[in-house]
């Protein structure tokens, strides 16, 4: 409660000093998406497909929220890069949940790796990967320099290569330290798809 007034107090705030109302009400739908993953009558993380919810608020809300805030108007966003990204946010989202499955499934949570399974969790995870990684190469092939985008497609492969060859590793279990390093790799993989946006849209800016 506290941490949802003194986020929309800051969205008045930004509101008033952008002149837009917009930030606003995204800061209210993310502290919906919030309220209706962990708590009744939605309690969506329990029901399942909760991880929708994350990728949705950390995957577009905030990116709109923190582009309104500066002064951004709608036309101007990046949707086709946000949007490419959204698959690899879910599987953020599903590795992230990987090491709670026990407690998961024991406390009846139908998250999407209790569902399924870890094993095929972590197939999704390397899929939705490789979609956005294959996808922002697709749509933009020369937006960046080359020595970064270079550098960006070692990191992103050998990282990929690595979560490849754990995904099969029957001793993945919660606790292990092979489940640690994929859950680690997952993470620095999503904060490198991240840095690339974020450096396409840059790069971007500066040739316009």
């Amino acid at each position: 409660v506290i941490m949802a007034f003194f986020a929309a107090l800051i969205s008045v705030i930004l509101s008033l000093y952008q002149n837009s109302i917009s930030v606003f009400f995204l800061a209210l739908i993310g502290i919906l998406l919030l309220y209706s993953y962990s708590f009744n009558p939605v309690r969506l993380s329990y029901r399942g497909f909760g991880e929708i919810l994350q990728v949705l608020g950390v995957g577009l809300i905030l990116p709109l929220f923190g582009f309104f805030s500066q002064g951004g108007e709608l036309p101007g966003f990046y949707w086709t890069s946000i949007l490419l990204i959204l698959p690899s946010q879910l599987g953020m989202a599903l590795s992230t949940s990987l090491p709670d499955e026990p407690s998961d499934r024991a406390s009846r949570k139908r998250t999407t790796v209790v569902k399924i399974g870890s094993k095929k969790a972590r197939i999704v995870i390397i899929l939705l990967y490789l979609f956005t990684i294959a996808s922002l190469f697709l749509f933009h092939p020369a937006e960046v320099p080359q020595v970064a985008l270079v550098f960006l497609l070692v990191t992103l492969l050998g990282v990929l290569i690595a979560e490849a060859l754990r995904c099969f590793d029957k001793w993945l279990k919660p606790g292990s330290y092979g489940l640690f390093l994929f859950v680690l790799s997952s993470i620095i993989l999503n904060s490198t798809i991240w840095l690339m946006v974020s450096l396409l849209i840059f790069f971007g800016n500066s040739t316009t």
